[in-house]
């Protein structure tokens, strides 16, 4: 599917430190709106290990591990969704562009931030139904080679009009391994209460 050129990949191996366990969480009113290095995070508090709509709360930001972009998810992603543009599967033709190189699709580069967010743990178990996509943006190439993490911001939350769910209105946020946004927009999600709630 990929055209053969002398080194049309831009290797790039980052070495980047991640406790699983945890995700990276910072509490409301943090005065540090910057994008941070995944490794530069410190000691976290306690979270519930199972999340409900009570446990989250406008102002929070969860950081995510990274995730390195391969040639191989550009090919499965173009098989599977039939979008074959030479930009992402052609190395020949794509030294010839404006980037120099295949670029990853935007759908499958914001489908990794779905990814890297349910990795998080927070969201898996109290997820109902995704509302929705608004206002994304793709502000830069992602290169096969690149590492992008993910920070997701809680923006407001509020519960449903029956009362037995709630709606977190989320903040996603895409930055590649130079702390460089790439991608932003966001995604409501519809949540379960706590059980006694």
């Amino acid at each position: 599917m990929f055209a053969t050129l002398a080194s049309p990949w831009r290797a790039v191996r980052r070495d980047i430190e991640h406790d699983e366990r945890e995700p990276s969480v910072s509490q409301p009113n943090d005065p540090s709106q910057e994008h941070q290095d995944p490794r530069a995070v410190g000691s976290e508090p306690l979270r519930p290990a199972t999340w409900y709509f009570e446990d989250f709360e406008a102002g929070q930001v969860f950081r995510t591990q990274g995730r390195t972009i391969t040639e191989s998810d550009l090919v499965m992603f173009a098989g599977w969704s039939w979008d074959t543009n030479p930009l992402h599967t052609d190395a020949a033709y794509s030294a010839t562009q404006r980037f120099e190189a295949p670029i990853a699709h935007g759908l499958l580069v914001m489908s990794v931030a779905m990814g890297l967010a349910a990795r998080l743990g927070v969201f898996e178990s109290c997820s109902v139904a995704l509302l929705g996509v608004d206002r994304w943006r793709f502000l830069r190439p992602i290169l096969v080679g690149d590492t992008v993490t993910c920070e997701v911001a809680i923006t407001s939350t509020r519960p449903t009009s029956r009362g037995d769910a709630g709606v977190l209105d989320r903040e996603f946020r895409l930055f590649n391994q130079d702390h460089a946004l790439v991608q932003q927009g966001s995604i409501g999600l519809l949540v379960a209460r706590h059980p006694t709630s």
